[in-house]
């Protein structure tokens, strides 16, 4: 595990906006409940191997494009371009401080007839065209987490400079603040600071949604910032996850020194309305949800019986009937692989 896995994973020490009031009435909270059906993760139909000098190092996010699929290889600070069948198009961009530089890239996203890319290392978006090419970069509030393109309100950044709200959004030229944290959710109230390492999603209805990494729970907005529902994940598998982030925490030196610890990776909106939730820890048979905040149900994606699921089950992203997945092996390096994906009663 190199370095920046560890920093991504671990957090140690070393203006309101318009929606300020709208916390006032707030849901109750509730849980998804599984579903019977699951999402089986079949067939591999597409590989992306033995690249040489472009081997991906850490690739960690995702983007379809017309030509293929843009990756963010966060462990080479670059985009790489790949087609429908995983063959490599070009990559662009590198290491430094530069118009089309990076520090340490996370998140993409994309923005109406471009992309953003989130530069953690140097607290930026970056604007690309579809093909990765350089466009232009906004420099934001400090420690973002996560990027999402609303079509009415710009861009949504998931961050920790604007408390107590989850995101932050661009208004009159400033970025200010967004989305107020349910009062149940407030993680200072024990006086433990906390850094939030959470992810920010937009659906086709315009709808706004945050996935609360430190309660896995999704919490959703509509554009004007009201409160529209708070939902945890299904039980027992929140409470598992929980003690196993737990047990991570304090084998790193207990939270007076691990300040965040992420269980989730990955919020992704599918075109139905519902959203994709990768869950870390999630073992060989699973690697997260989907969520349908319309009738509160969560159903499982999992391997088939004897699929590779350790070997490629690191990241995920969904599209029509297949699933692109992305790892990181120490055999085998970080690869990518097209599945397809079947919707199996258990």
């Amino acid at each position: 595990m190199t370095a920046r896995t560890i920093s991504a994973l671990l957090l140690t020490t070393g203006a309101c906006g318009p929606d300020a009031d709208s916390r006032n009435a707030e849901p109750e909270p509730s849980y998804f409940a599984e579903s019977a059906a699951a999402f089986e993760i079949g067939e591999i139909i597409a590989q992306a191997m033995d690249l040489g000098e472009d081997a991906l190092a850490w690739a960690d996010d995702v983007e379809p494009t017309e030509q293929g699929y843009l990756i963010v290889d966060a462990g080479n600070d670059r985009l790489v371009l790949f087609d429908r069948n995983l063959n490599l198009l070009r990559t662009t961009g590198r290491e430094g401080n530069g118009p089309g530089e990076y520090q340490f890239i996370r998140r993409i996203a994309s923005a109406a007839d471009r992309v953003v890319v989130l530069d953690v290392g140097s607290v930026s978006a970056s604007y690309v065209k579809p093909d990765g090419t350089f466009l232009e970069r906004s420099i934001l509030r400090p420690n973002p987490t996560d990027v999402a393109w609303h079509p009415e309100l710009g861009l949504v950044v998931a961050d920790n400079g604007s408390p107590p709200h989850y995101l932050s959004r661009f208004h009159d030229g400033k970025q200010v603040a967004f989305a107020p944290i349910p009062t149940a959710l407030r993680t200072d109230q024990d006086g433990v600071y906390r850094v939030r390492t959470n992810l920010v999603a937009v659906t086709p209805d315009g709808m706004i949604h945050v996935f609360d990494d430190f309660h896995l729970a999704l919490v959703s907005y509509a554009p004007d910032g009201t409160l529209r529902g708070l939902n945890f994940l299904p039980e027992p598998t929140r409470s598992d996850k929980l003690q196993r982030r737990a047990e991570t925490v304090a084998t790193f030196g207990g939270s007076s020194i691990v300040l965040g610890a992420s269980t989730a990776t990955i919020l992704q909106p599918l075109a139905d309305g519902r959203l994709f939730v990768r869950v870390a820890g999630s073992g060989e048979e699973g690697i997260g949800y989907v969520l349908d905040s319309s009738n509160s149900e969560a159903t499982p994606v999992v391997f088939a019986e004897g699929h590779e699921g350790r070997r490629w089950g690191a990241h995920a992203h969904f599209e029509n009937d297949q699933i692109l997945l992305y790892s990181i092996d120490e055999r085998y390096g970080s690869q990518l692989a097209l599945a397809r994906i079947t919707l199996v009663e258990r």
